[in-house]
């Protein structure tokens, strides 16, 4: 059975052509815009989606993550496994006290995610901030203790699973954000990604069943 202890949240960018109405501008980073969409992804360590949303991309980690964490909170409830998780990884687009409380409520687990810089060494810094942190943002200081650990760190690194496998979907074997002329529209676009998601779990099994590496899809595709 997939180990599923530790799973990853993630938001990539999926760049479509300017003809696409049904697409919107958005942010990336702070110095790449593009038009287009994103794609939310919860995997498991090794890099097995369990749960995806498509949006336009003027949404942000922060209007996009509730619905897929509890998105996650179901599929993996309707597998039995919710109550093996633990922890759920996450960039510092994450640290907010709302998603700390919904993985610990709703998943019964802990987020595990880098503070925001800013906010960050104000709260390591200033003994009232601190308190004040803790009466406000109960969660948030919790997990945030907890990153600060080694344990923490550990269970960080597992966020590998989630940025291998964006890197794989988007690469030149599956190519999910190469859409073609006729795939235009948050529908069409979500079919189309679903479908792209799909043969990835393939791709993944048929390796698992002749004995290679899980991401060995060079081997799968020849």
């Amino acid at each position: 059975p997939e180990e599923t202890r530790t799973i990853s949240i993630d938001l990539t960018a999926l760049a479509a052509s300017y003809h696409d109405q049904g697409a919107a501008g958005g942010h990336s980073s702070a110095k790449w815009c593009f038009w287009g969409y994103k794609l939310g992804l919860v995997v498991t360590k090794s890099g097995i989606p369990i749960a995806f949303r498509l949006m336009k991309a003027n949404w942000t980690e922060g209007t996009s993550s509730l619905p897929l964490i509890q998105e996650a909170k179901q599929r993996l409830s309707e597998v039995g496994r919710l109550e093996g998780l633990e922890f759920l990884t996450a960039d510092k687009g994450y640290d907010a006290e709302k998603n700390y409380r919904e993985t610990a409520k709703g998943c019964r687990s802990m987020m595990v995610c880098p503070g925001k810089k800013r906010q960050y060494k104000k709260r390591v810094k200033d003994p009232k901030v601190r308190k004040r942190a803790l009466q406000l943002h109960p969660f948030r200081t919790q997990a945030l203790k907890f990153y600060d650990t080694y344990e923490g760190q550990v269970v960080f690194r597992d966020r590998t699973g989630v940025e291998r496998a964006n890197s794989q979907l988007k690469g030149a074997i599956f190519g999910i954000d190469r859409f073609p002329p006729h795939v235009r529209g948050l529908r069409r676009v979500t079919a189309w990604c679903l479908g792209k998601l799909l043969h990835y779990i393939l791709g993944i099994c048929v390796n698992r069943a002749n004995a290679r590496s899980d991401h060995s899809m060079r081997a799968f595709v020849a």
